[in-house]
C-alpha cells in the first residue's frame, strides 16, 4: 500500500501513530520514507508486508500438514463406524482436539463465559417431567460438550489462527472433490438402472435409516449421496469444502476448477440447501474479492459450469430439472416432502409450540408434543426433527435461540452464513460429526484469511493507517493486515 501525504504539519502529528504501526508489525514490514525535498509539502510512505511462504516458512521450518490432510480425508467416511462412539467421527474429533488445543485454550481465554451459556440446555430437565431422565440428561450433556468445544474453537481460531500448509490443503481438497464427483456420477448411472451403489447400511454408525431399500429403488426418486447416508449430508460436506476453497480464491486462481467441481457435486445431488447456501457463499465471495472485468468473467465461468451441470443432470435423469423445482414445491406437504419437513413444517408449528414450551422439552417428549400439530399440516412428528436449528428450538425453547445467536453473531458475515447453513442440514447441530466438520472448516478458513491479511475487512471500518493519515490517498489497493488499534486507542 502506498500513502501520499499532502500537508507537512499533519504528517508531523501522525508520526507517533506510524511508529506504533511499525512496532505492532515488527519485522513483517519494512518502511521507505523518501521525501521530495525540504520545504516541499509532500511525502510518500510505502509499507510492504513480507508474507511468509506456505511452502518454506522462516527458519527452515515446514508448516504442519499431515494431521490436516488426514482429517480432510477422513471427512469422506465421517459417518462410518460400528457405534456412535466407535466411529470415524470420534476418531476425527480426538485428532482435531489434539491439533486445535491451542485454539481451544485461546477461545476460552478470550470468551470465558462460553461454558456457562450451555447450562441453559438443562433447564427442560428441571421444569419438565422426563420419561427417561438418564437418556435426556446424557443427551443434553453430550450436546453441551460438543457445543462448548465448537464455539470455543470458532472463537479461538480467529484469535489465534492455526498455522497451515496451504498448498497441501489445496491439493487434498482437490482430490476429495474429484473423488466425490466421480462417485456421484457413477451413482447416478447406477440409480437410473435401479441399483444402489454405495456403502452398505451396516457400515454407518448413524444416519443408516436413510439408506434406500429395494422398494425405494423401485418406487422412490433416490438421489446420489456419495459415501454419506443421504444427499443432504453430501450437501453439508460440499458447502464446507466450498467455503475453504473460496478462501483460496482471491490469490490462487487454479482453485477455480476445484470450486466448479464441488458446485457440480452439489447440483448433481439435487440438494436444495446447497443451491441456496452454496450459491449465496459463492456470490458473496466473488462480489467482495474480484474486481473490474474479472468479476464478470468469473461469474460467467461459474454460471456456465452450473448450467452445464444442470444439463448433464437433465440428461442423466430423463429431463427432470428438479433442483430449483424442489425449493419451489417445498412450501406444501403435498410438494417436496424433504424441503417441507426441514424448513416449512417446523416454521408452521413454532408460533404455537414456543409459547406453550418456552424452555423447551426433554428430547424424549418432543416427538409426542409435536405429533398433533404435525398431523394437522400433513406430516408426522419425526419428520419435523431433521433441521438442526429448529431442533434447538424444540428441545431448548428460547434458550436454543440464545445459543444459536452465540454462534451466528460473528464479525465475518461469511462465517455467520456458513454456520446458519450448517444448522439447516439434517440431524442435530451439536453432534460429533458436525463438530469435526464445522470446527475444521472454520479453523482452516480463518487460518487462510489471516495468512493473506484479512481480505474481507469491512469497508466501513478503517485501519490505523487510514486514521493516522485522514487525507491520504490509498494506491495499489488496501493494505493486507489485521485491524490495528485506532489512533485514539494508542
Amino acid at each position: 500500500m502506498r500513502i501520499v501525504w499532502h500537508e507537512w504539519p499533519s504528517l508531523t502529528r501522525s508520526l507517533p501513530a506510524l511508529s506504533s504501526i511499525v512496532g505492532s508489525y515488527g519485522r513483517n514490514f519494512r518502511i521507505a520514507m523518501p521525501l521530495t525535498g525540504v520545504g516541499v509539502p509532500i511525502a510518500t510512505f510505502q509499507i510492504i508486508r513480507q508474507e511468509p511462504s506456505c511452502r518454506a516458512p522462516s527458519r527452515g521450518r515446514v508448516l504442519p500438514w499431515r494431521l490436516d490432510v488426514l482429517l480432510l480425508m477422513l471427512i469422506i467416511f465421517i459417518q462410518v463406524g460400528y457405534t456412535y462412539w466407535l466411529s470415524v467421527a470420534v476418531l476425527s474429533a480426538s485428532i482435531l482436539l489434539i491439533r486445535l488445543r491451542h485454539q481451544l485454550i485461546a477461545g476460552f481465554k478470550s470468551q470465558p463465559w462460553v461454558p456457562f451459556i450451555f447450562l441453559l440446555m438443562f433447564l427442560p430437565l428441571i421444569f419438565e417431567r422426563s420419561v427417561d431422565f438418564d437418556h435426556d440428561f446424557l443427551r443434553s450433556g453430550r450436546e453441551a460438550l460438543f457445543g462448548i468445544l465448537m464455539l470455543l474453537i470458532v472463537i479461538g481460531s480467529r484469535v489465534r489462527p492455526l498455522a497451515v500448509n496451504m498448498s497441501k490443503i489445496a491439493v487434498s481438497l482437490g482430490v476429495v472433490a474429484a473423488f466425490l464427483l466421480t462417485l456421484v456420477i457413477i451413482q447416478i448411472g447406477a440409480l437410473k438402472s435401479g441399483v444402489y451403489f454405495g456403502l452398505p447400511e451396516e457400515a454407518y454408525a448413524f444416519g443408516d435409516d436413510t439408506i434406500p431399500g429395494a422398494l425405494d429403488l423401485i418406487y422412490s426418486d433416490i438421489r446420489p449421496a456419495a459415501t454419506f447416508s443421504e444427499p443432504s449430508y453430501l450437501a453439508f460436506i460440499c458447502t464446507s469444502i466450498l467455503l475453504i476453497l473460496l478462501s483460496f480464491f482471491d490469490s490462487t486462481r487454479r482453485m477455480l476448477s476445484s470450486i466448479v467441481i464441488v458446485i457440480s457435486v452439489g447440483i448433481l445431488s439435487r440438494a436444495a440447501s446447497f443451491v441456496v447456501f452454496g450459491g449465496g457463499l459463492s456470490g458473496i465471495f466473488v462480489t467482495r474479492i474480484v474486481k473490474g472485468r474479472n468479476k464478470l468473467l468469473i461469474l460467467g465461468f461459474l454460471a456456465l459450469g452450473a448450467v452445464a451441470t444442470i444439463l448433464i443432470q437433465a440428461t442423466l435423469l430423463d429431463g427432470r430439472l428438479n433442483v430449483v423445482d424442489r425449493v419451489l414445491r417445498g412450501g406444501s406437504s403435498t410438494g417436496d416432502a424433504s424441503v417441507f419437513d426441514r424448513f416449512f413444517g417446523p416454521m408452521y408449528l413454532m408460533p404455537e409450540y414456543l409459547p406453550t414450551y418456552p424452555l423447551g422439552l426433554p428430547s424424549s417428549l418432543v416427538q409426542r408434543a409435536i405429533s398433533a400439530g404435525a398431523a394437522q399440516i400433513g406430516t408426522n412428528g419425526p419428520a419435523l426433527l431433521m433441521n438442526g436449528f429448529f431442533n434447538l428450538l424444540f428441545q431448548y425453547g428460547f434458550s436454543g435461540f440464545i445459543i444459536a445467536l452465540a454462534f451466528l453473531v460473528r464479525r465475518d458475515i461469511i462465517v455467520s452464513i456458513y454456520l446458519m447453513s450448517c444448522m439447516m442440514f439434517n440431524g442435530a447441530f451439536f453432534a460429533v460429526d458436525k463438530f469435526v466438520v464445522i470446527s475444521m472448516t472454520i479453523t482452516i478458513y480463518h487460518a487462510i484469511i489471516s495468512r493473506k491479511g484479512g481480505v474481507f475487512r469491512s469497508a466501513t471500518r478503517r485501519t490505523e493507517v487510514e486514521m493516522a493519515f485522514p487525507k491520504a490517498r490509498l494506491l495499489n489497493g488496501e493494505m493486507a493486515g489485521a485491524r490495528l488499534r485506532s489512533e485514539k486507542g494508542s
